[in-house]
Order: C-alpha cells, then sequence, then structure tokens
C-alpha cells in the first residue's frame, strides 16, 4: 500500500522554496507515495507543471471568504452566522496592522488564521511543512500524521520571529530540515531544545532539466554591444534589488555600456518601480516580471548577479551555475555554502559599490569570466538529495511499524 504524504506551502509562485517543491514533486516516486499539496494560495505559475500525480487540495469555504477586503470578509461570515470567526477576521487585521506585516505578525496572527481552517480528516503518514512560519503552524495544528516535518529555508537568524512562539512547534515536530549547514548552524543556535532533530537537506536542482528547458524559447535578443546583466528573485528587501539599481547606476557613471535585468515581482514593485524612475533608469534597468522559464534568459546573459542582503540556500545561484554563467552574489551568511570566491565566482560586500566593482572585474577580464564561468559549470546538480528525504520517511515508517 502506498504511503500517505501532504505537503504545506504558502503559495504557488516561482520562489525559491515553491521551486524547490516544483523540483522535488517532478523527482518523486509515486509508486510508493501518494501525495497531496496544500498551498494557502492554490493560484500561481507554477501551479500548471505541477505532477499530475499531486493531489491539490481545494482551500475550505471560510478561508476564501477570509481572503475578501476586511469588510466584506466580516459582512460575508456575519451573513452566514458566523459572529466568533467574523471576530477573528477582524482581530487577525489588528493583528497584521499592529506588527506592520512584519513575520512576527505572521506569527501572532496564527491563532485568529487557522479559525479560518478545518482539521484535516484524511490520515498521513508524512505530514511536511515546506516553508518556515504558517506552513509548519498548519501541519502541527491542523494535520493528522504519524510523522510531522518542519522546513526552515532562510538563516534563521535573520527571520526576526518570535523565537519562543516557534518553538513550540518545532518540539511537536518529528524533524526540522534546513536547506544548508550554515542554516543548520544557525537554527541549532537560536532553537537548541531542537538541535537533535535537525537534517540538513538541501534544495534540489536537476541539471538535466535545466539544460531541457534553457533550449526551450527565446532568451535575450543581441542588437548592440551592451553586456547583460541579470538578476533572478522577489522584488523585496532581502533580496538586494535596490542595492543592484544603485550598482546599475554606478556602472553607468563609469561609462560601461549595460543593460540590467531582474526576473522577477514582489512587495516592492511600485518602489521598486519608482527608484528606476527617480535614478534615471528606465531603458538601462529592466523588469521583466515573472517569466514561468527565467532559463533561456539565465542561459544568454553575460553576467548574473545575486546581490542578497541574506539566503537560505539560493535557487537562483546553482541554476546559474549549471547554465555556466560567471556570477557575483553578495557576503550574505550562507553564501560560501554555494560559491568559492573567484573560483565559481566572485562574492561582493553587501553594499552597491563592491557589487559594482566585482561586475567591472568580469566586464574587463574576458579570461577571468570565461574562467569562473567554466568552473561554476562543472556543478552536476544534486539529485540524490531526494534519498535523504526518504530515509526520514523510511525511519519513521519502521518506527511506527514497531509501535
Amino acid at each position: 500500500m502506498k504511503k500517505k504524504v501532504m505537503f504545506v506551502i504558502p503559495s504557488l509562485e516561482s520562489g525559491g522554496a515553491e521551486k524547490s517543491l516544483l523540483t522535488l514533486l517532478s523527482l518523486f516516486d509515486y509508486e510508493k507515495y501518494e501525495v497531496d499539496l496544500f498551498a494557502f494560495n492554490p493560484s500561481g505559475m507554477i501551479k500548471d507543471m505541477l505532477p499530475d500525480q499531486v493531489n491539490l487540495l481545494d482551500l475550505p469555504t471560510d478561508y476564501i471568504i477570509s481572503k475578501l477586503p476586511l469588510h466584506k470578509s466580516v459582512l460575508s461570515f456575519l451573513k452566514r452566522g458566523k459572529i466568533r470567526i467574523a471576530i477573528d477576521r477582524i482581530k487577525y487585521s489588528m493583528v497584521l496592522r499592529k506588527y506592520g506585516y512584519s513575520n512576527k505578525a505572521e506569527q501572532y496572527a496564527w491563532k485568529h488564521m487557522k479559525k479560518f481552517l478545518t482539521l484535516q480528516q484524511k490520515k498521513y503518514d508524512v505530514a511536511i511543512g515546506y516553508l518556515e512560519k504558517t506552513s509548519n503552524y498548519y501541519v502541527v495544528d491542523m494535520v493528522n500524521s504519524n510523522t510531522k516535518i518542519a522546513y526552515i529555508h532562510s538563516d534563521y537568524e535573520k527571520l526576526n520571529t518570535d523565537k519562543s512562539f516557534d518553538k513550540k512547534y518545532f518540539e511537536k515536530t518529528d524533524f526540522t530540515v534546513t536547506v544548508s549547514q550554515s542554516c543548520s548552524e544557525s537554527l541549532k543556535n537560536n532553537q537548541p531544545s531542537v538541535a537533535g532533530k535537525i537534517r540538513v537537506i538541501e534544495n534540489i536542482v536537476s541539471k538535466e532539466t535545466i539544460l531541457d528547458l534553457s533550449k526551450e524559447g527565446k532568451g535575450f535578443e543581441r542588437n548592440d554591444s551592451n553586456t547583460i546583466i541579470l538578476t533572478v528573485g522577489r522584488l523585496s528587501k532581502e533580496k538586494g534589488v535596490d542595492l543592484a539599481i544603485e550598482a546599475c547606476k554606478l556602472l553607468l557613471v563609469d561609462g560601461y555600456k549595460i543593460k540590467w535585468y531582474h526576473i522577477g515581482d514582489g512587495n516592492w514593485g511600485n518602489k521598486v518601480k519608482k527608484m528606476i524612475e527617480e535614478s534615471n533608469l528606465i531603458d538601462t534597468f529592466i523588469l521583466l516580471g515573472l517569466r514561468s522559464n527565467p532559463y533561456p534568459f539565465i542561459a544568454s546573459c553575460d553576467v548574473f548577479v545575486q546581490p542578497s542582503r541574506y539566503e537560505g540556500k539560493s535557487i537562483a545561484i546553482e541554476e546559474a551555475k549549471v547554465l555556466g554563467k560567471p556570477i557575483v552574489c553578495t557576503a550574505f551568511s550562507t553564501v560560501h555554502d554555494q560559491i568559492e570566491d573567484e573560483v565559481t565566482g566572485f562574492i561582493s560586500e553587501i553594499d552597491s559599490v563592491s557589487i559594482a566593482k566585482k561586475i567591472k572585474t568580469l566586464i574587463d577580464n574576458p579570461v577571468i569570466r570565461e574562467t569562473v564561468a567554466k568552473n561554476a559549470a562543472l556543478y552536476q546538480g544534486n539529485e540524490n538529495e531526494i534519498q535523504k528525504l526518504y530515509d526520514l520517511f523510511k525511519q519513521e515508517f519502521d518506527a511506527h511499524e514497531v509501535e
């Protein structure tokens, strides 16, 4: 009989965790496992890319209503006689506003948010919260499962969460998975009571899939001598898009002929557009929005830049390595898990001046640029990481069979 596995994730947009899950599910052994997926926002770019074997669960009606604007949501609950849930909807908004829609706000709002959800009646062998915060809380509070696994995709120290709030959830899971050794150390330092349950399973990168997809569709078309720079990531503070814009301006001032493109969207969208306009970079720093297949663009750029303030383990960097790109990335805390400085890429300080300086080095030195690109391309992906997850499953299955 197949083992029943459930994954939980906030959305099906094209962020790093979502792309990681898509790759994982694309490699999953459906002869052995029956897989359900619950997403708080089930619309998104990767929805249609999910394997046919994955059962995407429906959202509860109350949760759908809760996502309406506050006044419409409350009125709808009241019309349906759900006074207590209407009150929770009001309190939910109050918490988010009080804490500024931060990670702590998401934590403190959970006690109200879960009132819009329903307990999963199906019994699972394994349930996996695939991203920090709400996905993990849902698995602990709302899912009936023999084994519960939490995931942390970031440097936990940098998340600025209420650690005491998280502690009680980590203690109720059987394992907490981090995506790099540095992330593991950060979690251990901040949650020592669960250190023995922490495991490292890297985000899976399939070299074969990326290479195949890079040949589908068009990338950048060249009709001038500009150096094409590309960044892929959310439009957000943590991803350092503001640093990229500043670095772009510095390069232009120094006379470099460049076009800097960005793939992705995010909560800084309007702010970023304003920054570009105020910096007179409308024709130079170009937002491409979300792309279901970014790989032809990565494959055809000259320099790939990751200007993040912090990361767990950047999938975008791994993808650029697979495609043999010269990479500039900032010195976020986990960067050395991915890049060897001046060997497989260049590591800058987390500031625009340093980013621009490293880009100049690559533009001015074609031999260096070619060498680091060739070194990066030696990366073979890590599809075998899925076996580590299967090993966790087996360990728990065996334990429950003994019981």
